[in-house]
């Protein structure tokens, strides 16, 4: 088992590729796509307000028509959501990875567990959460990670995922069942609850993406600034 993880089922492969990886295309990539989600949901957003009205007064077959044809042409933005979803874990896994060649000796999370976690009931409450805290210290400092600041942008990021999840989530179970006016109105209402969660979650991913990638840029820049200095009791001085 690396000793680097403190995870006993972390256990890293002795050919794993530990080179540091040029990130920066790749996370402007990624934050882009997230732009894109934001503006796709702003439009979606606009859509789910038309529909509301429409179905709070009396429309005729024509209107019912267009606005089904545009809630469906809205609903194929689900691909590129999908896609946001797999590109943003693969980052995470490559942001993971950047820790050991920077110089990290005791990891609690492993690249493919930072994602993973994700998809374990329970554990996916908090977990993600703890490993892409875990990414934003190292990536800060390696040397001591424990005494890095975090970020408002975390604690952000993961309530508006989890409102998102879970809002999401009581949305499609309600779409699926709906029958009557009565519950396409409930089910379009929550639907612009969700939307205007996931406009500001967009944005937040994205700068957390930046801030995360621009510190391990730092700190592989200056490694002397973030190495501990010999002669303090507990093995080194305060990194940057």
């Amino acid at each position: 088992m690396d000793p680097r993880y403190k995870s006993p089922g972390a256990n890293v492969e002795r050919d794993e590729d530990t080179a540091f990886r040029e990130l920066g295309a790749f996370t402007t990539a990624v934050q882009w796509m997230l732009r894109a989600g934001a503006a796709l949901a702003a439009i979606s957003l606009l859509s789910s307000l038309m529909q509301l009205d429409l179905l709070s007064r009396s429309y005729t077959p024509a209107e019912g028509q267009a606005n089904d044809l545009r809630e469906g042409a809205i609903g194929a933005t689900l691909l590129l959501r999908i896609a946001t979803l797999i590109t943003f874990g693969r980052w995470i896994v490559l942001a993971h990875r950047n820790l050991v060649p920077l110089g990290a000796s005791y990891l609690e999370f492993r690249p493919g567990w930072a994602v993973g976690w994700f998809f374990i009931p329970i554990g996916n409450l908090w977990k993600p959460y703890q490993a892409m805290k875990a990414l934003w210290q190292n990536s800060h400092s390696v040397a001591k990670p424990e005494l890095q600041d975090t970020t408002w942008l975390l604690p952000t990021w993961w309530t508006l995922w989890l409102i998102s999840a879970f809002v999401g989530s009581a949305v499609n179970r309600m779409t699926l069942r709906a029958k009557t006016i009565e519950d396409f109105v409930v089910s379009t209402e929550m639907t612009i609850v969700n939307i205007a969660v996931d406009l500001p979650l967009y944005f937040v991913a994205a700068a957390l993406l930046g801030q995360i990638w621009r510190a391990q840029q730092v700190q592989r820049e200056h490694p002397e600034e973030f190495r501990p200095v010999p002669g303090f009791a507990d093995g080194g001085g305060a990194p940057r």
